[in-house]
């Protein structure tokens, strides 16, 4: 029933904490029993409005503290362009993240206040308040680092907050995606506010967190380095653009999974162009065109296609 305080409300996080970037996972790797698809904005935004409704008619629910939370963040989810370069949407998605800081402040749960001020982080980060973006991602590492290590069973208040949801992750895995989020987002404001030493530090603390998330979540590492790569190139450091491209490519090779060769692809291609080797660079790029048609059609990998199929992958 669309009105049945038991399962509504449940089914109205879960929509949302679906496609959540701390729980979802890169395409080819789902969670299993993770919602197929994924809401457009009007739905994402409905649910939030109920949610939040829901949220202030039952304030005595145990889950309500998080159903807030959790709307909150979603009120305004992907800011929409208005006319003459009104940024009315940025800054009331930024507003929207502000308030569920404090929500999540008055709640008193660390998981629920971390999660908050990593969203901030972006929202103000896309308003380009880097300031406030490096502020709320350093907070959000003191909080991670103050958790409970956590173990094997679901986030406490996550889980019921989506009525126990069986595809969100370990207390423990959720604990290592807050802290590796917390020093990416730290990671990008720094690098915009040109704090080139803590944007560096930050990509070497964001590897050491996603290391330990290896086999629950294998690109994520792969990823970190691209991104410490990408800054090295960007400052000029060749000798460790170099040393990162040969770590990724070992991590390749020693991992037979495509969408880690995927994510390979996308920082060799950047690598060959920094280079001017644009013949690696196409290669490199077809090669990750090939891939995507092998996935999306469900044909061998050895399979012979067609430059059409090709280009529509691409």
């Amino acid at each position: 029933a669309a009105n049945d305080p038991d399962r509504t409300p449940h089914r109205l996080a879960e929509i949302l904490m679906s496609i959540d970037p701390i729980v979802t996972r890169p395409r080819g790797n789902r969670r299993a029993g993770l919602p197929t698809g994924k809401p457009d904005t009007v739905q994402t935004r409905t649910a939030a409005r109920l949610l939040l409704g829901w949220a202030e008619q039952k304030p005595s629910r145990a889950e309500a503290d998080a159903w807030r939370v959790i709307a909150l963040l979603n009120l305004t989810r992907y800011p929409q362009p208005l006319p003459e370069g009104d940024l009315l949407e940025v800054e009331q998605r930024k507003a929207d993240h502000r308030a569920a800081i404090a929500a999540a402040r008055d709640a008193g749960e660390p998981n629920l206040l971390a999660i908050a001020l990593i969203h901030s982080a972006t929202s103000a980060r896309d308003s380009y308040d880097n300031s406030f973006a490096l502020a709320v991602a350093t907070e959000a590492q003191q909080v991670v680092a103050g958790m409970h290590p956590g173990d094997e069973r679901p986030c406490g208040v996550l889980g019921a907050a989506l009525g126990g949801a069986g595809w969100l992750p370990s207390s423990r895995e959720t604990r290592g995606l807050l802290r590796t989020r917390s020093h990416a987002r730290a990671a990008i404001a720094a690098r915009m506010l040109r704090d080139y030493d803590r944007a560096v530090l930050e990509r070497d603390l964001q590897i050491d967190a996603a290391s330990a998330l290896v086999d629950s979540h294998p690109t994520l590492l792969l990823s970190a380095l691209g991104q410490r790569g990408g800054l090295a190139r960007a400052l000029g450091d060749i000798t460790t653009a170099l040393s990162i491209a040969e770590m990724q490519a070992q991590y390749c090779a020693d991992h037979d999974s495509r969408s880690i060769r995927r994510k390979y692809l996308v920082s060799r291609h950047s690598f060959a162009k920094y280079l001017d080797d644009w013949d690696t660079a196409l290669d490199v790029r077809l090669e990750r065109a090939r891939l995507w048609v092998i996935e999306a059609f469900d044909v061998p990998d050895d399979a012979e296609l067609t430059p059409a199929m090709a280009m529509t992958a691409v």
